[in-house]
């Protein structure tokens, strides 16, 4: 009985001890973290404008305050792709709809400078009518 409990003990210990050979806080994982496997979303940081980037801190909520260009945010998508060193990011995925929409109000700002009502109404046209 003594025997088979030392046995065991033992057997414990170098379980242990492997798993904690194993562990070293300071080298990076073996395997890239995927944002989408540990629950983390994918999506744009921004609420307003056309500076948009893509990653993991996605806001909960945005304020009511419309900017000119925000319509053709329905357009621009983000998501995990694969980088050439293996591991996985999350990023804007190519998309031409956002790219006609954002010229289509940026020329609206240019043509409407200093009139904001029909900026705005151009604006509209530019992510409604044109290519959806």
């Amino acid at each position: 009985m003594k025997k088979a409990l030392l046995v065991t003990g033992i057997i414990l210990l170098m379980a242990i001890a492997y798993v904690i050979g194993r562990t070293n806080p300071g080298d990076e994982p073996i395997l890239p973290i995927n944002p989408a496997s540990i629950g983390a979303q994918c999506g744009i940081e921004q609420c307003h404008g056309f500076n948009l980037t893509c990653g993991t801190d996605v806001p909960e909520a945005c304020t009511e305050m419309y900017q000119a260009g925000d319509g053709c945010r329905s357009f621009f998508e983000c998501g995990i792709t694969d980088t050439p060193d293996g591991r996985t990011q999350c990023a804007p995925a190519p998309n031409e709809k956002f790219k006609l929409c954002k010229a289509c109000v940026q020329k609206c700002e240019s043509d409407f400078a200093g009139d904001p009502e029909k900026v705005f109404r151009c604006d509209s046209a530019c992510s409604t009518d044109t290519y959806e």
